[in-house]
Formats: structure tokens, C-alpha cells, sequence
């Protein structure tokens, strides 16, 4: 039965992640809001439920996604990813610092409200940043309202399906099954080879994710880290993600095929690692 669930919560995403591209066409601005429509959706609902630990597994994961799965199923579909030195000393770098805010933040393993306002307000202005720099595009409507459609459905189905296991915490909950669904349209998007947009742009919804998403949950319900074992080797994967991705991408200025599957691998392998503590 949970081998089941499981193939049906992969369909339902990838549904799910087809109406989230469909959304996203028009202009490389839509297609950036529409990778963090169902993110910022699905935490909105979490933290009006009181299950603000399940963003914060949801965020973490997106952020071992970005580190690992991403580039490696780029790499893996395309042959190698380009990493251009501004990308590498500026840019990466940036978006790992806003990683590393909520983790100070919970070392007291608690986020405030008031911690919660602090990220909320450092995404709100990242946020504006990048809509005055940004350029729109063509809407169009009938691809619009189709997505919006299935968008609505398969979000509802996956939720409800998500709804159905059991899982050893609240934080595994959203590292483990949630994260993977949200960023499946990034994934799709970038390992396409008819991607209209640069590799280096997955770092706005990370960026994103880190502030305005889980300063959202925590300011709206804020929250204590009850399984703080599991959130701990979360965050030692994670700092483990990056220096292999950075080491990676640092030596040659690409990530090569075999480089790539080796961040998949390690991927599941933190994963795995999580869902048993």
C-alpha cells in the first residue's frame, strides 16, 4: 500500500509540476513567480494549520534539492552545467548566507515571531530587488487559466495524498515528501534543454524559500524544533551539499555528467539518512 502512495504522489507532482510550467509562461519573471507559487501555497496552508516545523522541513529540503538534485539532474540531462565565476564568488555565496539566517535563528531551536518578521521583511525586499530588475512578457491566457485549473486540482489531490502517511516527525514530514513535489517544476525547467532561463536563477526561489517563505510560517505560527535530531543532520547534509557542490563547480567552473550523479546519489543518500532518525 505505501508503494502505492508513493507512485501516486510522483504522478500527482508531476501533474502538479506541469501546471505550475503552464503557469509559468509569458516572460522569464511569471516563469521565476510560478517555481515559487507552490512553495509559498502549500507553507501559507502549513503555518494556518499550526505546522510551521513542516515548512521548515519543507525549506531545508528545497534547499538540499537546490545543492544536490538540481544540478545533478542538469548535468545528468544536458551533459554538463556552466558555472560562471560571478555565479560562484557572489551570487552562490549570497544565497548561502540566507541559508545560514534561520539557522542562526534556531539555535535556541525556536523561530520568533519577531525572528519570523525579520526573514519575511529580508524576503519582501529581495523580492522587490528582483521585480525592478526583471522584464515581463506575453501573458498567455487561454495556457493561464488551463494551469490555474490543474494547478487547483492536482494541488488539492497531492495534498490530500501527502495527508495520508505517517512519518516519524512533523520535520521529516515536509524534508522528506513535501520538498521534493514543490521544487519539481525547477527541476523539469532547468533540465530541459529548451530552458529560456540561466542555471544561476534557481537561486531565487532558494533565496526565497530561506526568507520570505519560512519568516511567513514562523511569523503567522511560530514554532519549536521537536525532532531536533533529525533537524540536525538535515543541517550537517545540507552544509555537506553545499561544499560538494561548490568543490564541484569550483574546480573546473562546471559540474560534468559523473559529477552530477554523484550529487544525486549523495541526494538520496541524506534522504534516507533523515527519514530513519
Amino acid at each position: 500500500m505505501i508503494f502505492l502512495k508513493i507512485i501516486l504522489t510522483f504522478l500527482l507532482a508531476g501533474f502538479f509540476s506541469w501546471a505550475v510550467l503552464l503557469l509559468g509562461q509569458g516572460g522569464r519573471r511569471r516563469a521565476l513567480a510560478a517555481m515559487i507559487l507552490p512553495e509559498f501555497l502549500l507553507s501559507l496552508i502549513l503555518a494556518s494549520l499550526g505546522l510551521s516545523e513542516v515548512v521548515l522541513g519543507l525549506v531545508l529540503g528545497s534547499a538540499l534539492i537546490f545543492f544536490l538534485l538540481l544540478p545533478g539532474a542538469v548535468a545528468l540531462r544536458q551533459g554538463r552545467v556552466v558555472c560562471r565565476d560571478e555565479f560562484l564568488l557572489s551570487q552562490l555565496l549570497w544565497a548561502f548566507l540566507s541559508l545560514c539566517l534561520p539557522l542562526v535563528f534556531l539555535l535556541d531551536k525556536s523561530i520568533s515571531r519577531r525572528e519570523g518578521l525579520v526573514l519575511l521583511s529580508l524576503g519582501c525586499f529581495f523580492l522587490a530587488l528582483k521585480n525592478k530588475s526583471g522584464k515581463g512578457g506575453k501573458i498567455f491566457w487561454p495556457k493561464l487559466i488551463l494551469g490555474s485549473v490543474f494547478f487547483l486540482l492536482s494541488f488539492s489531490l497531492l495534498a490530500t495524498v501527502a495527508g495520508s502517511f505517517s512519518f516519524p516527525s512533523l520535520f521529516a514530514a515536509g524534508f522528506v515528501l513535501l520538498s521534493l513535489p514543490v521544487c519539481l517544476p525547477e527541476i523539469v525547467l532547468f533540465s530541459s534543454l529548451k530552458a529560456k532561463i540561466r542555471f544561476e536563477q534557481f537561486l531565487t526561489p532558494l533565496v526565497l524559500g530561506n526568507t520570505l517563505i519560512l519568516g511567513m510560517a514562523s511569523f503567522f505560527s511560530p514554532f519549536e524544533v521537536t525532532s531536533f535530531s533529525a533537524y540536525l543532520w538535515a543541517v550537517i547534509f545540507i552544509l555537506l551539499a553545499f561544499a560538494l557542490f561548490y568543490f564541484f563547480a569550483w574546480s573546473k567552473r562546471k559540474i560534468e555528467r559523473f559529477e552530477g550523479v554523484a550529487l544525486i546519489l549523495f541526494y538520496f543518500l541524506a534522504v534516507l539518512a533523515v527519514f530513519n532518525l
